[in-house]
């Protein structure tokens, strides 16, 4: 992923991730980039579960190889609404099937 060009866009916009709770195999997460950039989020909404290791998992792959170092990204959330996950599920995540991060890890704002 990058940041966009036009310095004003959005990587998720107006959207909903879902998935339905009594799916036995589907699993609800976003396995996200890392990476010198911002990856915005912008008015979605997370609904259903369960989870995976998040709903949102920051840094897929950090670490490993060249796929998806440096660990550095910012998540921007604007208007993330959560509340219709199941109540005991984690939301966020450093780092999805990644390394030690070393000195730098993903931002969420």
């Amino acid at each position: 992923s990058k940041n966009f060009a036009d310095g004003v866009s959005h990587h998720f916009k107006d959207g909903l991730i879902a998935n339905n709770d009594k799916d036995a195999y589907g699993r609800l997460q976003v396995l996200g980039p890392s990476g010198p950039f911002t990856f915005r989020f912008t008015n979605m909404t997370f609904a259903g579960g369960p989870v995976g290791e998040a709903a949102l998992c920051a840094g897929q792959h950090c670490g490993r190889g060249g796929a998806g170092g440096p660990c550095n990204v910012q998540y921007l959330l604007e208007d993330v609404d959560w509340a219709h996950l199941m109540a005991w599920q984690k939301r966020i995540k450093f780092g999805a099937h990644a390394l030690s991060f070393g000195f730098v890890q993903p931002i969420f704002l």
